[in-house]
């Protein structure tokens, strides 16, 4: 979205998942631009899902991903609030600690076919659109 339609300096995208909420998963997607452009915005940012969906990413995008991956984990694993939130996991849900070690080799083997069944299952037509259009301020 950024590169192809400019109109937003960043786009992010947030994930929750809750082991205790087994089947439910909340994803949100985010940017910020000029209010005429929003919904343009939006329905490229929905075209996109739809892609990934229907023909997944290529090899070049995945591993793309990863090696952006590996930089911020080799940041995270110099930082306390990384090794708690793991800790935390691992007494909440009883993730396995070797997680925390082995995330490298498990992102490594995420497969451009895995990405796409996931996005199948993940990005349901249930959706909810919001838009906040502040006032400018006099």
């Amino acid at each position: 979205i950024r590169e192809d339609k400019s109109g937003v300096y960043a786009i992010g995208m947030n994930t929750t998942m809750d082991p205790e909420l087994k089947d439910r998963a909340s994803l949100t997607i985010g940017f910020n631009t000029a209010p005429k452009r929003a919904d343009e915005l939006i329905k490229a940012t929905r075209k996109t899902i739809k892609n990934l969906k229907d023909k997944g990413v290529t090899q070049k995008e995945l591993s793309a991903f990863k090696e952006n991956f590996y930089v911020i984990l080799r940041g995270a694993l110099q930082e306390n609030g990384y090794w708690l939130d793991m800790m935390m996991n691992h007494y909440k849900y009883n993730t396995p600690l070797n997680l925390i070690y082995n995330a490298k080799e498990v992102v490594k083997s995420i497969t451009p076919k895995e990405v796409q069944e996931m996005a199948q299952k993940i990005f349901s037509e249930d959706s909810m659109t919001a838009k906040l259009t502040p006032k400018q301020q006099k």
